[in-house]
């Protein structure tokens, strides 16, 4: 019996060791965790989770700023046939004949031509940082400006307008910048007036332009101005390796008019047709000018009568108070002619205030 007692103490010996290294590995846990210590470890991961969200992105922000592309991405592409709801091109010169009204777009761009009247584009935004990017401004500029495109105008009468415009852009404003638009019709106030676009970290952001001109066949691009981790970088579009945007105001005349209708392709005489009023008045030789109740308007001849004429039933249609002005158009007889204003959206975006007409014969009025 005596003989198996070292060996029995020897494995309690060593249960006791081994209890012991249990106790000593579970002191620092239990410690931490006893008493009112669990409240200090609620904090400091509260804290963790705060902070780790912030820190840990500008962390990778920073990394792929030093080894990566730029913290967005601007892809661009014409929509012109997508802003106007239809296909109105203009070329330099002759185009091919067709047959088909299908083909006669493809054939009309083939044949160098470009958005007419109104041209729309769009820009993808792609956020490819953690870290929120604000677009705060856009500016165009101008490379190109040449006289409008006046070869052969197609366009197309068999759909409507589509309703995707989200912001305006006038290439002839003394400044050009894009403007809100509302309720479809474009307005003075300028885009970004406390105002930015917020791409949230890998977001994607679709931006559409409806731009306009009518004074030349133009070439422009776009500065982007963002905002990244407090600093603010600009970037333009389509890049300088990249063609420009490009459209071109309507011709006063074209050689060749194609009108694309359900009934086929009509086509009008290129002598006689007009493609915009306010171009072809603008053309017209200025008679003169007449004080209007608030402006100066400039007075042409359309058709049918002298400037001598002109000038002088504009005159009274809008200083002489003997005459009677009826309905919301200011309608007035004046020695044999209707005269009549223009709504205030129409002169406020076009600039024509009215007219004045007698059989064939017509007189308009303008902002100077």
């Amino acid at each position: 019996m005596m003989s198996k007692k070292p060996s029995t103490i020897g494995v309690r010996l060593r249960r006791q060791a081994a209890a012991r290294r249990r106790t000593a590995a579970e002191t620092p846990a239990r410690r931490l965790l006893s008493g009112r210590n669990w409240l200090l470890v609620a904090l400091v991961g509260a804290i963790i989770s705060v902070a780790i969200p912030s820190v840990f992105p500008a962390t990778i922000d920073a990394a792929r700023d030093l080894w990566s592309d730029d913290p967005i991405t601007i892809e661009t592409a014409d929509v012109s046939t997508t802003i106007a709801g239809v296909p109105i091109v203009a070329t330099p010169g002759d185009m091919p004949k067709a047959e088909e009204s299908s083909a006669i777009a493809d054939l009309a761009y083939q044949a160098g031509g470009q958005p007419a009247g109104l041209s729309g584009q769009r820009l993808t935004f792609r956020n490819h940082r953690s870290s929120e990017v604000l677009v705060t401004g856009i500016k165009p500029v101008v490379e190109k400006q040449a006289k409008p495109l006046d070869g052969t105008l197609v366009k197309y009468f068999s759909q409507g307008g589509a309703e995707t415009t989200v912001v305006d852009l006038d290439l002839d404003a003394p400044e050009p910048q894009p403007t809100r638009t509302e309720a479809g019709r474009p307005t003075k106030e300028p885009f970004f007036s406390g105002h930015n676009i917020v791409l949230e970290p890998g977001e994607t952001h679709l931006m559409h332009f409806r731009t306009v001109t009518q004074r030349c066949d133009c070439t422009w691009r776009l500065q982007v101005t963002y905002r990244y981790h407090d600093q603010d970088r600009t970037v333009t579009v389509p890049a300088a390796d990249q063609p420009p945007f490009r459209m071109t105001a309507y011709a006063v005349r074209y050689r060749t008019v194609y009108h694309v209708e359900v009934t086929g392709i009509q086509k009008p005489d290129p002598k006689t047709y007009c493609a915009d009023a306010a171009i072809c008045r603008a053309a017209l030789r200025s008679c003169g000018t007449v004080r209007t109740a608030t402006r100066t308007a400039v007075v042409r001849v359309e058709k049918g009568t002298t400037c001598a004429e002109a000038v002088r039933i504009a005159d009274r249609y809008y200083n002489d108070a003997s005459l009677s002005h009826t309905g919301s158009g200011g309608f007035a007889e004046v020695d044999g002619w209707t005269c009549g204003s223009a709504t205030a959206a129409e002169a406020e975006n076009t600039g024509h205030l009215g007219s004045c007409t007698r059989g064939a014969a017509k007189v308009s009025m303008d902002a100077t």
